[in-house]
């Protein structure tokens, strides 16, 4: 399945049941939030899906979307590297869109 345009994805982010789980979803920073995520997406059955990264960067500019792939390669790609908020979030193939995390980055 090729990648999902970023409209494509924030418009999932904005679904009812996606931002239900978004509000039930608790944010951690920096690693303990990087750690987390990487550990969810390995261990939950996520690894088939693929895993998206919404950012909303502390510098006020525009949300941009990250697309990490999918398996153990997109595992190791999670770093929320950019300062600001990091919702991680599967669109498919074969599961509804599911976030796994959300890491607030602080340098």
């Amino acid at each position: 399945m090729p990648k999902l345009g970023a409209d494509i994805i924030i418009k999932l982010s904005e679904q009812p049941e996606v931002k239900a789980q978004i509000s039930r979803t608790q944010v951690l920073a920096n690693e303990q939030g990087v750690n987390a995520v990487k550990s969810k997406y390995s261990s939950n059955g996520f690894a088939t899906e693929e895993l998206y990264d919404i950012i909303t960067p502390a510098d006020g500019s525009g949300v941009k979307v990250w697309s990490h792939g999918t398996g153990a390669p997109a595992a190791r790609t999670i770093t929320a590297g950019i300062p600001g908020r990091h919702v991680y979030l599967t669109a498919g193939p074969t599961r509804a869109p599911e976030i796994v995390g959300i890491v607030n980055r602080i340098k």
